[in-house]
């Protein structure tokens, strides 16, 4: 609903568009959830995995499960996990998340090799349901979903699942991120260092050249500078945000050096900021500010700590920001275990197999389309370890 007051037409436009198309595609799955389910009693077993819900909040938003991992949080450490700025910093995390996995399920296929047909007769849809294929790992978290999910009839698993889906979403994100820092570090070394023994013996000679007040100013310069780009992000149109979304064209006309070519939208906002700032409203415009402002002390302070490694080191740009990265991902990494309890490549590994089962089931030539959750085939058989929705006489 906020999308329908964004100041940008074309946003508006878009989220109206969105909203009536959820609305009349869901129509014909609710009916069957609602005929075949016994609502009440439905919602009375999930009462039981979420006892600080309200019936009221269980009845209308599957995203009170989010309310599990802020219990979780609580036990462990007396507070919530997210209040004040951080707060802002973790809603900007999930706004760009959910722009990046909308694609998510249509890249992972493709990766498998199958290509689309993009249209065809008696197509079925099928709910893609990652979030019970990777419900094991997730059950850890909550051992009262599993309990629930165990005790729920056949025709009751889609409404349970989008319970399980949105208590999944905060998991997926913080994997999300730390397995991006860890990309983005060793994409970085790669490309300034010829093996990783020349990288950390360079590093063992800044211990006694760079102290560690200006070790943590040059992180946490780079860390506002990354937050200010995402509250930009999140805040403005798709034609100002294409402005600022790498290309290959556009990161070559940036001229930047190899190991910097994940931080081009930094670059690209930097550049753009002038155009960009003309259509933003007043408190936009004063992100803008900040973010040059944040830029330049960010460079500074990297300046500085290149002056002081020039004479002892043979990458004197590149080793800081380089060792910066790294350490990003190391607490990525960290904080991620800290909240779940395993590592995040666990998460990935189990959606990598899950994805490649899901391959060895599909027939290339029947696949139509993929659309968030769903799949649509053109074919009379079911899919294994899916739910099928209905079937379309022509699609789209």
């Amino acid at each position: 609903m906020d999308r329908l007051f964004n100041p940008f037409l074309e946003a508006r436009i878009k989220a109206a568009e969105e909203m009536a198309t959820y609305t009349e595609s869901d129509i014909d799955p609710l009916v069957e959830m609602f005929e075949k389910t016994k609502f009440l009693e439905f919602i009375c077993k999930m009462k039981h995995a979420f006892p600080y819900c309200t019936l009221t909040e269980i009845g209308f938003s599957p995203g009170c499960a989010k309310k599990v991992h802020e219990v979780r949080h609580y036990v462990k450490a007396g507070n919530l996990p997210y209040f004040g700025y951080s707060q802002k910093e973790r809603e900007d995390e999930i706004q760009i998340f959910k722009k990046r996995f909308n694609s998510f399920k249509k890249e992972k296929l493709k990766q498998l090799g199958i290509k689309f047909k993009e249209s065809g007769v008696n197509v079925k849809e099928f709910y893609l349901p990652l979030e019970e294929w990777i419900s094991p790992i997730l059950f850890t978290l909550s051992p009262r979903l599993k309990l629930v999910y165990e005790n729920i009839s056949n025709d009751e698993k889609i409404a349970f699942l989008q319970y399980l889906k949105a208590f999944a979403r905060d998991v997926f994100v913080d994997s999300y991120f730390a397995e991006k820092e860890r990309d983005e570090f060793e994409t970085a070394e790669k490309l300034s260092y010829n093996n990783r023994e020349k990288y950390y013996s360079d590093v063992n000679v800044t211990i006694g050249l760079i102290d560690f007040n200006s070790k943590n100013s040059f992180s946490t310069a780079f860390k506002n500078l990354k937050n200010i780009f995402r509250s930009i992000y999140v805040s403005i149109s798709g034609k100002e945000r294409s402005k600022i979304r790498p290309t290959k064209k556009s990161v070559e006309e940036l001229k930047l050096v190899n190991y910097l070519v994940d931080e081009a939208d930094l670059y690209l906002l930097k550049q753009n900021a002038s155009e960009i700032s003309l259509n933003l409203p007043e408190k936009s415009q004063h992100n803008i500010k900040r973010f040059l402002s944040t830029f330049n002390t960010f460079e500074n302070i990297w300046g500085n700590l290149e002056d002081k490694l020039k004479e002892n080191v043979e990458f004197p740009r590149a080793l800081p920001y380089i060792r910066m990265r790294e350490e990003r991902a190391k607490f990525y990494e960290r904080m991620f275990y800290a909240r779940y309890g395993f590592n995040f490549n666990v998460l990935k590994k189990m959606t990598d197999e899950a994805y490649i089962n899901l391959g060895k089931s599909l027939d290339s030539s029947e696949i139509i389309d993929v659309k968030g959750d769903y799949l649509f085939v053109e074919s009379e058989k079911d899919i294994p370890n899916t739910y099928t929705v209905r079937t379309f006489e022509r699609y789209p």
